[in-house]
């Protein structure tokens, strides 16, 4: 197991660079695109507005 630092010289040595990525997160699901995230919460808050109601012979459907 290596630490930080020989890690950072390791990198340094053999020109590997390192990138934070960003991660989207509505509720539970995790999204690598701020669109994708925000055309299923959107998706999912009008399916939270609407009811269902059944009457009579329709629950045996």
């Amino acid at each position: 197991m290596t630490t930080a630092k020989e890690e950072i010289t390791l990198m340094a040595r053999y020109g590997i660079t390192c990138e934070q990525k960003l991660i989207y997160q509505y509720k539970r699901y995790r999204y690598n695109k701020l669109d994708d995230a925000i055309n299923f919460a959107k998706l999912d808050s009008s399916h939270a507005n609407l009811s269902f109601t059944c009457e009579g012979d329709e629950l045996d459907q």
